[in-house]
């Protein structure tokens, strides 16, 4: 069957299951040294990235509840990944999802637990992320360095403190030459610093800021939060 991916970044295409690469850690399953398909998948995210790329393929399916370790998308091009049944990224002592070049979609999927950021993105590259969680990284939730980040319908929690160059932050730190982000139905909620830090200011709309320790926005963001959660105000 379809796995029923369509990009919102990509113009709405629908990638097809020829198009895909699948991914579950399960042992009895799986095999890195195998086809990637729905009965075969890849164990582990990296190898699921890299076999996409080998092979010209648009999507990767992470398939839930396993959780998979960290995985480093360097493009050139776009590449979807999209979560099935809980699938969830365990950071581990690394990054959970790093892009450090071309644009990287992601879609529900929860990144938690580790002991740096749960998402970076580099310069030169793009980062999407709808309907995604992103929990209880020590370093920080999503550290933006000169690339751009799109976030819609999407939570941060308990994040952080992390500390880049003397800043504390939370949920999202911006900084670095040329980024750009972008922020709708956002909810930054009861991280362990700053909620939104920024070394310039970004957009948004229906983003809930709230108990984040060490405040919540940053007056350098130019963001006002919306107040209190509801349909138009946080993620659904």
């Amino acid at each position: 069957a379809d796995p029923g991916v369509c990009m919102w970044q990509d113009n709405g295409r629908c990638a097809p299951v020829a198009e895909a690469v699948f991914v579950e850690n399960v042992g009895s399953k799986c095999s890195n040294a195998g086809p990637g398909s729905a009965a075969m998948p890849m164990c582990g995210l990296q190898e699921g990235f890299n076999a996409a790329k080998a092979g010209g393929k648009a999507l990767v399916v992470l398939r839930g509840p396993e959780a998979v370790d960290r995985a480093t998308y360097s493009g050139p091009g776009k590449l979807a990944l999209a979560g099935q049944g809980a699938a969830r990224i365990s950071s581990g002592a690394g990054v959970g999802l790093q892009c450090m070049g071309g644009d990287l979609y992601v879609r529900a999927i929860t990144i938690s637990g580790g002991t740096k950021q749960g998402i970076t993105v580099g310069a030169g590259s793009t980062f999407f992320l709808e309907a995604g969680r992103v929990l209880n990284n020590e370093g920080g939730g999503i550290l933006v360095d000169g690339g751009a980040l799109s976030v819609i319908n999407s939570t941060l929690s308990g994040n952080g403190p992390g500390d880049t160059a003397g800043t504390l932050w939370g949920g999202i730190r911006t900084q670095g030459a040329g980024s750009n982000v972008r922020l709708d139905g956002v909810s930054v909620v009861d991280n362990k610093a700053a909620g939104i830090s920024c070394s310039a200011a970004i957009q948004g709309s229906g983003v809930l800021v709230a108990g984040n320790a060490g405040g919540n926005v940053s007056s350098s963001c130019g963001l006002t939060p919306c107040s209190p959660a509801g349909p138009s105000c946080g993620a659904q």
